[in-house]
């Protein structure tokens, strides 16, 4: 995507501090990607306060991007949406949904959760599946 300058907005409710760090650590940190997430404030080596808003798996959908997000998202319309659960599908509006490609990534409960996945998502990876599938959808496109 790096190549191609396609936009990678990471939005997470883990801590985006750890995020980047391994992004950087893997050599996988460019200028196109961008985190929305929860960041910590340090002082003196000791954790002082989280940046902003706390961003949880039930707000993803109302997490108003920063500038930046807006910039390169701007002039867009096909959405690669890749999620753990199905809450993450209510980051793309109604009418994104015709534009977006929707990926789940079922790791828990499968066989309890797999048939509503595949109703809610285009394509489901289970058992810590590879990219496989998803490149092969990139392909096409």
């Amino acid at each position: 995507m790096k190549r191609l300058g396609i936009p990678v907005i990471i939005i997470s409710a883990g801590i985006g501090n750890i995020i980047e760090e391994f992004l950087k650590f893997e050599n996988d940190y460019f200028d196109n990607i961008h985190i929305v997430s929860n960041y910590i404030n340090f002082e003196n080596g000791y954790i002082k306060n989280l940046k902003g808003d706390t961003i949880h798996a039930l707000n993803k959908n109302i997490v108003k991007l920063d500038n930046i997000s807006k910039k390169l998202l701007a002039n867009r319309k096909n959405i690669l949406l890749l999620g753990d659960g199905t809450a993450d599908l209510k980051m793309i509006s109604e009418r994104d949904k015709e534009n977006a490609i929707t990926v789940g990534f079922l790791e828990e409960k499968i066989e309890e959760n797999l048939e509503s996945f595949n109703e809610l998502f285009d394509v489901v990876i289970t058992n810590n599946g590879t990219f496989d599938d998803v490149n092969k959808i990139l392909k096409i496109y």
